[in-house]
């Protein structure tokens, strides 16, 4: 894990300094930021790196098409 990006990104970090997350979605405090693997569980399978980067790849797509094309 990056430990210096969870210390100095505009994310919530819990007393570890793990990003915290919506436990279902990935999601961070930034609504436009999506985490998981170590960063979000520390030291851990890589099978639950992977899981939890489907999962945030799923709900970041649901967000991102929510949003709909910037129109300028």
């Amino acid at each position: 894990a990056d430990a210096e990006f969870a210390e100095t990104a505009p994310v919530s970090a819990n007393r570890w300094g793990l990003i915290t997350v919506d436990d279902r979605t990935g999601q961070t405090n930034v609504p436009y930021i999506f985490a998981g693997g170590d960063v979000v569980n520390g030291a851990d399978l890589v099978v639950t790196a992977i899981a939890d980067g489907k999962r945030a790849s799923t709900w970041l797509h649901q967000y991102l098409t929510q949003m709909g094309p910037k129109t300028e």
